[in-house]
């Protein structure tokens, strides 16, 4: 199964989403849509919109007024789509990006 590599905007996410008490039962969802990310990458749920730029999946996640969303990409993608530096660091950092799903973003989802 692959680990999920969060990037500072989704740390970012995970960070506000977690420092806001009102936003307990809209973190375990998003929590929960992370595990499924996690687990069945491939299936059509954790697939639900597909992005162009950068060429990524993303799962809605709604509680309330509150409209998230998660995106994410293979490893292997995001090293065909980022900077070569950037993905040469992350190489160092992580090991083998085919064993790793990219989380790009938890946050509002854009209209």
């Amino acid at each position: 199964m692959p680990e999920l590599f969060f990037t500072w905007p989704a740390q970012d996410g995970m960070r506000a989403l977690a420092a806001d008490p009102g936003r307990e039962l809209l973190l375990a969802r998003v929590n929960e849509v992370l595990d499924l990310i996690e687990q069945q990458p491939g299936s059509a749920e954790a697939r639900r919109l597909r992005f162009w730029d950068p060429p990524s999946w993303g799962i809605p996640v709604g509680y309330r007024e509150d409209s998230y969303v998660v995106t994410w990409m293979s490893g292997m993608d995001f090293a065909e789509w980022a900077d070569p530096t950037d993905v040469a660091e992350l190489i160092v950092e992580i090991g083998d990006l085919s064993a790793w799903i990219v989380v790009l973003y938890v946050g509002l989802r854009p209209e």
